[in-house]
């Protein structure tokens, strides 16, 4: 896990090797025995439990007091809040696991079912009962490697921005915008595009005079091949007037523009 590497990754090569420790200079030492602290536990039971963070304090801020304070850049269980990295974790192996056959006697989803005919020709189930154990196992709840453990999880859940739509899950080799089609259009038109590796992605749509129409698309993504159709409305979900306009996908990555590109389109009545 603090590797990233050895997981499912559906087939996305761009997964291997993301690490959120990956700077920390001495590696497992530097959390696990900070201060001449010989205890591999990041739990300290001297006068009462409580999480082990000074060695935390450096790049995630002097406030914090346990590990659910370093919060989740964004919402990735998507429950409606933004909480703690472990907490969000947890959320997301909650919903892979309800997703999963259960063994009755452990409770939980096992690696022993693959021969059996609960999961026969089902691999999405293999793959999903791998990374629920692979995330589970690790035993730090996303704390060894944030990047890694939420990008495999997502892949597992199939979590895409609202009204995107899966064409495929192979690995493009570059960011794609299709041309719409049928174009022109009346009243619904697709697009398609492509992303080789976990991004944030952005896809609106504008009249001729740059204002924004409509939002196609918004939200973080995995690597695959997608579709998103536009039925000619704007914010307000009124019907826009026949003309020329314009759809622009903006990509990006840990806060940095990774690829941005404008087509045109034209709607007739």
């Amino acid at each position: 896990m603090f590797m990233g590497r050895n997981a499912y990754q559906y087939g996305d090569t761009s997964l291997t090797g993301l690490n959120t420790h990956l700077g920390l200079a001495d590696g497992c030492v530097t959390c696990h025995m900070p201060a001449g602290n010989h205890e591999l536990a990041m739990q300290d039971t001297t006068g009462g439990l409580h999480d082990r963070v000074d060695a935390c304090k450096d790049c995630h801020g002097a406030g914090i007091t346990k590990f659910d304070d370093i919060k989740a850049t964004y919402d990735y269980d998507r429950n409606g809040k933004t909480e703690g990295v472990k907490t969000e974790v947890a959320g997301l192996l909650a919903k892979l696991k309800a997703k999963l056959p259960i063994d009755s006697l452990t409770g939980e989803p096992t690696l022993a079912w693959k021969d059996s005919a609960k999961i026969m020709n089902r691999p999405d189930l293999v793959q999903g009962i791998y990374t629920y154990t692979f995330v589970k196992n690790d035993l730090s709840s996303g704390m060894h490697n944030a990047k890694y453990a939420v990008s495999i999880l997502q892949k597992a859940l199939g979590f895409y921005p609202n009204g995107v739509k899966v064409i495929d899950q192979k690995t493009p080799s570059t960011f794609v915008l299709s041309q719409n089609y049928p174009n022109p259009f009346n009243p619904k038109t697709d697009i398609q595009f492509s992303i080789p590796r976990s991004a944030t992605i952005q896809l609106n749509v504008y009249n001729i005079l740059g204002e924004l129409v409509a939002t196609l698309a918004s939200g973080d993504i995995v690597s695959g091949n997608y579709t998103v159709s536009w039925n000619g409305t704007n914010r307000q979900g009124t019907s826009v007037s026949s003309g020329i306009y314009f759809y622009r996908l903006a990509v990006s990555s840990n806060g940095a523009q990774e690829y941005t590109v404008t087509k045109k389109m034209l709607m007739t009545k």
